[in-house]
């Protein structure tokens, strides 16, 4: 039933349009008359042969300008009365987000005061305080607006498209959040208008699409065609042509409208689906106010999520590092804007072309930037975030490759990440080990290790493509397979089907035979066995790093750094070992736990060498398992576990990962938050209730802790209902994560200015005749230089600090679903 209050929202709504566009067109019909009075009255003083006066002039300015602004109320008034509400509405948007009105309307008020102050100073004895002020004003108008044309012609001024709406994708609650959004571009009155008309069904907000047009057929005619904008839309379609960040955040932000106004951010969406009579059912997904927090996503959308704020300025500032300020400012759009077509790119930076094509090539080369063809927008551009971020782990994978490969490993290792994706020949070039058949034969056996390993994948087409598009394409054709109405839980089930479609293509692409070819023989002693090349070669065009299995080595460094400080050294020597056992299989880390092994082999292959005997090593692995705890505790606190138990040293033993990965996540958190908040709750058992509100408040502010509400009856009345207090691990790690790369940005850009205060001081220190001869500096250079590398080494020590907790956070495995292991 439509009430008095849904009536008043609309035409609230009406008026807001039209008083909008009618002070657009009273201050177009001021700006155009005070350029064209003065004008005009300078030709009719010269036509006439009457002399001209500056008093006159500026009089006739201001006439003008204020008979322009009467004129152009009026014809807005007349357009938006005879007009229908829906197209005053899209007129209205249409200026809203018009960049050449806003910077027109910007130069011309700035002409206009100061016209205002300036005319006045200098005609102050030539005519009227009056006519000085009001012509004054009008001449700055008119040379605002002429500024704004001579900058509009002589430089680039980028359309701002027309902002898209966020699409959340959940999986919290299928029923109500698990929506894909589409909506134009409306205010705040028809947002609340729609969102009262589609929760008044009841708590599920499933309309029938003929039973919402009956409801809008009373109302005016602006409802209806944006119900008619918002049906016919098919979800893959949407949801690959999203710009500005489609999937919602959990760094503790809310669900919001990107380009809409600040104070109401509302997502809401549809889940299309047809049933036996052909109906359309519209899902709406509503958040109402700025305050309202998005639901816990699934790892998988978190993972493919845009960047925030503070990851977004970090990734910038390391691909400024590395690559200079032209592909930092590409970089830089792209975290910003999200995925982009070239020519948009190109107007959102104010490059030239040629600069942002080679840019956009160079991120392409080293694997941070995903590019596809769309069926909707063409070829599009989007940056890997993530693989900005591992840049900073170059250092401690050069470290790792020499520690296990020797100085070959490492030198390929280095060339890749300096160069890109690289074939082989183009390797061996840069090495300079060519020309050298006995050096090139050891560096291509290395390079053949590097890749049987996994520490190299092979670069191919499929591997640019973002794994959103697949998620997303992938998804729809499962739709398709589908006969009948589709159902929350067939959604679920479209969507794993899915990812482990993509994971067995990621685990099929890195598989270690993957681009290996036999060679045959060239002659009878190489079939022998003789000192001819290798049997096998690298039969790939394109070899890139996979970061995964470095990642995997730093991760059993963390494990067994945290089982030293749990136990003991021996404990973390025991730990090793099996890890060593585990290290070959560990590409990705996305495991809940490692394959199981038997303790023969594992004291066999790692521990015979350690000196210990056989039944202290199985006691510090029943220790590790918690074997003596079987509560619940004990088994979230264990390392291992045990399985079976035959004789001769015939048990098994796996590693417990997603254990051990949340017990170092904890770990993190909990210190950053006495770092940041102090210890009071951690240290102190009892405090009064007023400390505790004020504490609990204050973290469920920085998004750590959250409310959950419980009612007691259906009303839901608060009086009636339970609230407790809970940590969202996901979101308190987002959140935290989203701080730590603040942090690092911070160190990045404190080094720079540390460096930038004593950069004369470097080069002079390079100079080939004083280059290692530090005594040809004077005093004060070489005390600025002593300081500028104590300062370096104290940030380098904060870098890596922070580096590892940002690892545990960002790339350890934290959330699994186990239907689609």
């Amino acid at each position: 039933m439509v009430t008095d209050a849904d009536l008043g929202i609309v035409e609230a709504a009406h008026a807001a349009d039209s008083e909008y566009i009618l002070r657009q067109y009273s201050t177009r019909g001021y700006q155009t008359l005070s350029l064209i009075a003065p004008i005009a009255y300078t030709g009719y003083a010269l036509a006439r042969r009457r002399p001209w006066s500056i008093q006159q002039t500026l009089r006739a300015t201001w006439m003008g300008g204020l008979g322009g602004a009467v004129a152009g109320a009026g014809t807005g008034w007349a357009w938006a009365t005879a007009s229908s509400p829906e197209r005053v509405h899209r007129v209205r948007v249409k200026m809203v987000y018009d960049r050449s009105l806003l910077r027109l309307n910007d130069h011309a008020t700035i002409g206009m005061l100061l016209g205002a102050m300036l005319t006045p100073a200098i005609f102050l004895k030539r005519a009227r305080v009056l006519d000085l002020l009001l012509g004054g004003a009008g001449f700055g108008t008119s040379a605002g607006m002429m500024v704004h044309w001579w900058r509009s012609i002589t430089e680039s001024d980028p359309q701002v498209p027309s902002s898209p709406v966020p699409v959340p994708i959940s999986s919290h609650s299928p029923t109500k959040y698990r929506a894909l959004c589409r909506a134009s571009l409306m205010d705040r009155f028809s947002l609340a208008f729609f969102a009262k008309l589609f929760t008044s069904k009841g708590s599920d907000n499933c309309l029938n699409l003929h039973d919402v047009k009956c409801r809008l057929k009373s109302y005016s005619d602006i409802t209806y065609h944006h119900l008619s904008e918002l049906v016919p839309v098919h979800v893959s379609r949407l949801a690959s042509s999203l710009r500005f960040g489609a999937l919602a955040r959990e760094s503790g932000q809310t669900w919001g409208v990107a380009g809409l106004d600040h104070h109401v951010r509302i997502a809401f969406g549809t889940l299309l689906g047809e049933d036996k009579c052909g109906s359309v059912q519209l899902l709406w997904a509503l958040s109402y106010n700025l305050g309202t927090s998005c639901p816990r996503d699934s790892q998988q959308n978190l993972e493919w999520a845009m960047a925030g704020k503070e990851t977004a300025r970090l990734c910038e500032k390391i691909v400024h590092s590395h690559f200079g300020p032209i592909a930092g400012k590409v970089a830089g759009t792209l975290l910003n804007r999200g995925r982009l077509q070239l020519p948009t790119l190109i107007r959102f930076t104010g490059l030239k072309p040629s600069l942002v094509r080679a840019a956009v090539i160079a991120l392409i080369q080293h694997n941070l930037v995903w590019h596809a063809e769309d069926a909707i927008e063409g070829e599009v551009v989007e940056i890997d975030w993530e693989e900005c971020i591992a840049r900073q782990r170059f250092g401690k994978i050069l470290a790792i490759t020499k520690e296990k490969f020797g100085v070959p490993g490492q030198a390929i290792i280095s060339i890749i990440l300096d160069h890109g994706k690289l074939r082989l020949p183009d390797i061996l070039r840069l090495l300079n080990k060519s020309d050298n058949q006995k050096e090139s034969e050891a560096y291509i056996k290395v390079a053949l290790e590097l890749l049987t390993s996994s520490h190299l994948r092979v670069s191919t087409p499929a591997s640019h493509i973002s794994p959103r598009d697949k998620l997303i394409r992938y998804e729809a054709e499962e739709r398709k397979k589908h006969v009948g109405i589709v159902a929350p839980k067939d959604s679920r089930q479209f969507r794993i089907t899915a990812e482990v479609r993509i994971r067995r293509e990621r685990e099929e692409a890195e598989a270690p035979s993957v681009g290996l070819i036999k060679r045959k023989a060239k002659n009878k002693e190489n079939k022998e066995g003789g000192s001819g090349r290798s049997k096998k070669v690298i039969a790939v065009k394109w070899a890139s790093p996979i970061f995964g299995v470095r990642d995997a080595k730093q991760m059993i460094q963390l494990i067994v750094a945290a089982a030293r400080e749990k136990y003991n050294d021996e404990a973390a020597a025991v730990l090793k070992g099996i890890l060593q056992v585990c290290e070959p299989k560990m590409t990705q880390l996305d495991e809940i736990r490692s394959g199981e092994h038997i303790y023969r082999d594992v004291l066999r292959l790692y521990l015979k060498g350690s000196g210990v005997g056989t039944s202290v090593i199985r006691e510090f692995i029943s220790i590790l398992a918690c074997a003596d705890n079987p509560t619940t505790w004990g088994v979230a606190s264990a390392f291992l576990s045990i399985s079976g138990s035959g004789g001769g040293g015939g048990g098994k033993v796996a590693v417990e990962f997603e254990a051990i990965s949340r017990r170092l996540k904890r770990g993190v958190v909990e210190g950053a938050v006495r770092d940041r908040w102090g210890d009071h709750i951690a240290k102190i058992a009892m405090l009064a209730p007023n400390d505790v509100r004020v504490l609990v408040n204050t973290l469920n502010t920085a998004n750590i802790v959250a409310l959950q509400e419980v009612p007691k009856s259906a009303d839901r009345q608060p009086a009636r209902t339970i609230y407790l207090w809970y940590v969202d691990s996901a979101r308190a790690n987002a959140t935290i994560l989203a701080s730590l790369h603040g942090t690092l940005a911070n160190i990045v850009e404190r080094l720079d200015v540390e460096k930038e205060r004593v950069q004369s001081i470097l080069d002079k220190r390079d100079r080939s005749d004083i280059a290692g001869d530090e005594s040809r500096l004077n005093r004060g250079e070489r005390e600025d230089l002593k300081e500028w590398e104590m300062k370096r080494d104290k940030l380098l020590v904060l870098t890596h600090r922070v580096e590892e907790a940002a690892f545990v956070l960002g790339v350890l495995p934290s959330v699994f679903d186990p239907e689609t292991k």
